[in-house]
Order: structure tokens, then C-alpha cells, then sequence
């Protein structure tokens, strides 16, 4: 059976990378988080709800969304960063079964290559309106190269 490195651990290896292990592994996980609480007269499908921005450099690895029940509406949705999509469409799920924790992984172009500016982290509502004093949270988790 063979042995298989990745990227930084083959740099790890290099007798040159000795004082760049501190940087390679033990970059500290950064987190933005934002509370948003729905109005009176709910947020209509298709909106965005902006969650924080994110600094130009990071890599964002992933989301923890909660939200309360919505009522007995259907409500799903997709978290973006800038204008691109950073999740599989509709990640966020149903609304309506209840109370909702998720872990959500960011998709690879996000998670690889870090951003060129500093973007805004925003949900869009896919399906359904939000209710009226629904509370949705969102924690982007990122690294900085």
C-alpha cells in the first residue's frame, strides 16, 4: 500500500518549508457570523439577505445555518458569495419541517482559491416566503492564506 501527501504536507517534507509549518497548519479558522430577524409582512422568495463580507484573501471552507420554523411555508435557499453561488442550489432546506441546523461546505472554487476582493456573504431566498420574526443565522467559516 502507498503513502500519499497533500500540497502542504509535501511542502512539510522540504527541508527549506521547516519554518513555514506553523503557517501551513495551524492557520487559525476565522468566522463571520450575522443574525437576521424577518419583518413584519416576511421576506419574499427571490430576495437577498446580506450576512457579513468577507476580506479579500480568504478561502471560505464553509456555512452553519440555522433557522426557525417557518410556519407551514416551504422555504428554501441558497447562500451566494458576491453574485456566484457558494453552495449547491437550495442547500438550505425546507423551512417549513421545523427549526433547522446545518452545516453547509462551501463549493470548491471557493474553498481552493482565495478571493480577490472583499465580498459579501448574502442568502437568496429560493423558494417561499419568510415569516414574519423568523430568525435565520449565518456562520461563514474561512482561512486566510
Amino acid at each position: 500500500m502507498a503513502t500519499y501527501y497533500g500540497v502542504n504536507s509535501t511542502q512539510a517534507k522540504s527541508s527549506s518549508m521547516s519554518g513555514q509549518i506553523s503557517k501551513l497548519w495551524h492557520n487559525p479558522l476565522m468566522m463571520i457570523y450575522d443574525k437576521y430577524v424577518v419583518p413584519t409582512g416576511g421576506v419574499a422568495a427571490g430576495s437577498d439577505i446580506v450576512m457579513g463580507t468577507i476580506p479579500k484573501g480568504a478561502r471560505v471552507v464553509g456555512f452553519i445555518f440555522q433557522g426557525d420554523d417557518n410556519g407551514s411555508t416551504t422555504a428554501t435557499g441558497t447562500i451566494y458569495l458576491g453574485t456566484t453561488a457558494a453552495t449547491a442550489s437550495a442547500a438550505i432546506t425546507d423551512l417549513a419541517s421545523g427549526p433547522v441546523a446545518l452545516f453547509i461546505p462551501a463549493l470548491d472554487t471557493f474553498s481552493q482559491t482565495p478571493l480577490t476582493s472583499n465580498t459579501a456573504v448574502s442568502i437568496k431566498t429560493a423558494t417561499g416566503a419568510l415569516a414574519a420574526d423568523v430568525v435565520l443565522t449565518l456562520t461563514t467559516l474561512y482561512v486566510m492564506d
